[in-house]
């Protein structure tokens, strides 16, 4: 049984027509919908004619129309509609295309044949899918990928013109600004724009972690990178904001679990063993009635692709829509050890590693700025840091992929000394470098570490006196749009 894909030949014929009568039909649906999403050829054509002749400044009438379509693709495509090759039939035809759309909702016809047209792209790609799948020798994880991309760039809400005055973004930043030089005039210190992390020297240099940005927090191992992120996501959920963060390395128990050593001030050791006294009992439930009602989503996937990520965030944030929660974060821990979206032969080799981190970092850059939330990502770095004296991370320490310092709008570096000298003087001090700032300066923040809790917490000013930028990157603005 043959049956017909979706679609309306009601709407196409209103677009056509509405605007002819509407000359300003075109400039009100720029955006909304394209020729190329009519399903009926001969309408999509004219439609791009009419398009092709209002961007031309030409007078908007039937007999333009046709003239361009004379000239481009030829009268004789339009023979099935107007049952001649004349110009005067097809003069005709559109003419009563005009008298049929008076007073048409050329909004929602558009509307209507785009949503009809991503219809049909669906079924098409399901079919092809099917088709795909039924392949002999096909790898089962390769085409589930091959599935999720394909099927996620269907479902992706089209976002037509996103056009905006110059003057209202102006505007708008100099309202902000006003509000938070009245949040200094009150408080006496500087609002944070971002979201803060709890972390006050770091939110200072920073202005909080930026809704589109994408942050990159890198160390070598024992660093206590993860500890870290969770110690931001924490402070973060715990003011109500949403937080999701897809953990890898790190099993939701294992988290949980040095949330309470931190929450109750119990070691680590203790928590694992449960062998806790009565007062450390009671001493986490206070950080129990606090921390189980907090917005909190962690995604335990092994080794999840590209796609998996982006389908999550964008469930996730429809689950937490900006109108309620204008503000949300997300981490992930941690890039190197993402899934591949390409099937497993053997080892990697390092290029296509790097192809794939290059992919993972734009991918995302470009979650952060579609749903406008700032994204949190840690990243290795290379064993470069450990062959010179000293062993503060630069920049080109980052492993896999030069896309990473390219991409990211911030990279920051957690530092501990003690790691690699015992005897030194900043026992439990850690340093959280800002290699890079796309929009502020780069330096350094020190930061409390207290080992037995994985807990980190503010210094005193006395102690920020030693902090310093890290070699190789001034103490500057970064500017250049890099």
């Amino acid at each position: 049984m043959t049956r017909t894909l979706p679609h309306s030949l009601e709407s196409e014929r209103e677009l056509v027509g509405g605007c002819l009568v509407n000359a300003a039909g075109p400039a009100a649906i720029g955006g909304l919908v394209t020729a190329a999403e009519f399903y009926h050829r001969p309408l999509g054509l004219a439609f791009d004619a009419i398009c092709a002749v209002d961007a031309a400044g030409e007078t908007l009438v039937a007999e333009s129309v046709v003239a361009r379509l004379k000239a481009t693709v030829g009268i004789g495509l339009l023979r099935a509609v107007v049952g001649a090759d004349d110009e005067a039939a097809a003069v005709r035809w559109l003419a009563e295309l005009q008298l049929d759309a008076m007073g048409a909702n050329l909004a929602w016809h558009a509307r209507r044949v785009r949503s009809l047209a991503r219809h049909r792209r669906m079924l098409e790609t399901l079919g092809e899918l099917i088709a795909a799948g039924f392949v002999e020798g096909t790898d089962p994880d390769a085409f589930i990928a091959l599935a999720e991309e394909r099927i996620l760039s269907q479902t992706a809400t089209p976002r037509g013109s996103r056009l905006i005055a110059w003057k209202d973004v102006l505007v708008d930043a100099y309202q902000a600004m006003e509000k938070r030089a009245d949040a200094f005039k009150r408080g006496g210190s500087a609002m944070t724009q971002g979201i803060r992390t709890g972390l006050d020297v770091l939110d200072e240099m920073t202005g909080g972690l930026q809704p589109g940005e994408l942050t990159i927090l890198a160390a070598r191992p024992a660093m206590g990178k993860t500890a870290l992120l969770m110690a931001w996501i924490l402070n973060i959920a715990r003011r109500g904001v949403p937080a999701l963060v897809f953990s890898i390395e790190m099993s939701p128990r294992s988290l949980a679990d040095r949330a309470l050593s931190d929450g109750g001030s119990i070691e680590g050791r203790l928590i694992k063993s449960g062998d806790l006294s009565g007062r450390q009992w009671m001493g986490l439930l206070p950080m129990m009635r606090r921390d189980v009602t907090i917005p909190l989503t962690i995604d335990e996937s092994s080794a999840p692709r590209l796609a998996h990520v982006r389908a999550v965030a964008r469930q996730w944030r429809a689950t937490f829509p900006p109108d309620r929660f204008p503000n949300a974060v997300i981490g992930l821990d941690y890039l190197q050890i993402m899934g591949s979206d390409e099937p497993a032969k053997g080892h990697r080799a390092p290029e296509n590693r790097n192809l794939e981190v290059t992919k993972w970092s734009a991918g995302l850059k470009a979650i952060a700025r579609d749903l406008n939330v700032p994204v949190v990502a840690l990243s290795q770095l290379n064993r470069g840091v450990e062959s010179r004296a000293d062993k503060r991370p630069l920049n080109s320490d980052l492993r896999d992929s030069g896309a990473i310092e390219q991409d990211a709008d911030v990279i920051a570096f957690l530092y501990r000394d003690e790691v690699y000298n015992k005897e030194s003087p900043d026992k439990g001090i850690a340093e959280i470098i800002l290699g890079k700032q796309r929009n502020g300066p780069t330096g350094s923040a020190r930061v409390r570490f207290v080992a037995e809790f994985t807990r980190f917490e503010n210094l005193g000013e006395q102690h920020q006196s030693a902090a310093r930028p890290p070699k190789g990157h001034p103490a500057e603005w970064s500017d250049d749009g890099d």
